[in-house]
């Protein structure tokens, strides 16, 4: 079943005013009403049923502001209503047209609903380019704007397996090449016309257009969208891929774009350790048993918390506490936080966490391991600036990061998968590097 994601503007066009008519025929931003409708440009990709890939639009031409995607969404199954006659339209053909919502505007009795490839924008800062489903004035805009847009829109999505770090890839008429992950970053390489023939030619040698969508129960089935010709969307079981040849392809393609990426790693948080100098008031290795507090109450509460020691490990509402502090074979933390029953600011009011033991040569790690010696980063070179966390706490993405180098990522492939979505911690010197990401652009 395709469902076609709408995007309800009520109320919405009767406050707009700024609109770029300027490259639009006459015929297109014509208004019965005298009112501002909603204009498009769109490529028809598909006749049976009736659907469209918009290539220009009202909303890309809005101030930032205007531009926002904060409108109820609703659903629409039904691709193309009998009311209106597209039969004139073609395959390829470019076609101008208004957008008319039955909430809002009196649509007349000539309305076609149509469908649409719904793509994600191009730029973060473009709108999504979904308007309302009601078309009005379709008109066949001619030779000069299929040139205009020539290259513009999309033409192929590859889903080889949900599984997989690599979760899709996508080629726009202009050559654009888009690699998407889940966790770990993207890709974006520039395609040559040659390579788009190339990729056309590959599609229909293979027989690709005569494939057949699964229906089987299948879950985690390849996925292929393209418009070589006319729009075709169909899942493949995984064991029927080696079948399809231009799925060899396009995994080459994948292989040929990744070898040319630049990974980067970064951290959320860096931990100084530091020894503990404050055993004989709070021994740490006892101290992690909860029950230390309750037996020792009466004598901690009789000793307030050093000033250095409180700078460091007072609870901070939405802070890290970044210290470990190393202490008869085990690394620790604790914190000092706020009691109702009135030892704030004394040892009798901590939390602590943590354990280990020493390596050979005596030096004390607790439980995280090593960074390896026979890599060339090294997570010092880590810029402290650049930390995935900023000031408040957030996550302001992968940061700045460092530069893995390449010789690294070929022979250490498999060590870095493990930090492609985030997480691993390991020591090296006197910090402690947590939150470990590997992402690649």
């Amino acid at each position: 079943m395709k469902i076609r994601t709408w995007i309800r503007l009520t109320g919405f066009v009767l406050m707009t005013t700024v609109m770029n008519m300027s490259s639009l025929p006459a015929q297109v931003i014509k208004s019965e009403t005298r009112r501002e409708k909603i204009w498009f440009i769109a490529r028809v990709i598909s006749t049976e049923p009736f659907m469209l890939e918009y290539v220009d639009d009202w909303y890309r031409h809005q101030p930032p502001l205007m531009r926002s995607d904060n409108y109820g969404f609703g659903t629409d199954t039904n691709p193309q209503s009998k009311l209106g006659n597209v039969s004139k339209f073609k395959l390829g053909d470019i076609i101008g047209g208004e957008f008319c919502n039955f909430d809002t505007l009196n649509c007349p009795s000539g309305a076609v609903r149509v469908s649409e490839l719904n793509q994600p924008p191009r730029d973060p800062l473009e709108c999504p380019s979904i308007p309302p489903s009601i078309a009005i004035n379709l008109k066949r805009l001619g030779k000069e704007s299929e040139h205009k847009y020539r290259r513009q829109g999309f033409l192929l999505s590859y889903r080889p397996d949900p599984r997989n770090l690599i979760q899709s890839m996508t080629i726009y008429r202009d050559g654009t090449l888009d690699i998407a992950t889940n966790y770990s970053g993207g890709l974006r390489r520039q395609l040559s016309e040659d390579d788009l023939k190339a990729l056309e030619k590959a599609f229909f040698a293979g027989g690709t257009d005569k494939v057949e969508s699964s229906k089987s129960d299948e879950w985690f089935k390849l996925g292929l969208t393209s418009i070589f010709g006319r729009y075709r969307n169909f899942a493949i079981d995984q064991a029927a891929k080696k079948e399809i040849a231009f799925t060899s392809f396009l995994d080459d393609l994948i292989q040929k774009q990744m070898s040319t990426a630049i990974y980067r790693i970064n951290c959320r948080w860096r931990f100084l350790i530091k020894d503990w100098k404050y055993g004989d008031m709070l021994p740490l290795d006892e101290a992690v048993d909860r029950r230390y507090r309750g037996v020792h109450r009466e004598t901690l509460s009789k000793i307030n918390v050093p000033s250095e020691l409180w700078d460091e490990a007072r609870e901070r509402s939405g802070e890290v506490n970044l210290y470990f502090y190393r202490y008869k074979g085990g690394l620790y933390t604790i914190q000092f936080g706020t009691c109702t029953d009135g030892s704030t600011g004394t040892f009798a009011c901590f939390l602590a966490a943590g354990g280990g033991k020493p390596v050979e040569d005596g030096r004390v790690w607790g439980i995280f391991e090593e960074w390896p010696n026979d890599l060339q980063i090294k997570l010092a070179d880590i810029p402290a600036e650049g930390a995935m966390i900023n000031s408040n706490g957030y996550s302001n993405g992968f940061g700045k990061g460092v530069e893995i180098p390449k010789s690294d990522v070929q022979k250490h492939s498999e060590f870095f998968k493990r930090f492609f979505n985030g997480g691993a911690s390991y020591r090296e010197g006197e910090y402690i590097y947590s939150g470990l990401q590997v992402w690649f652009h």
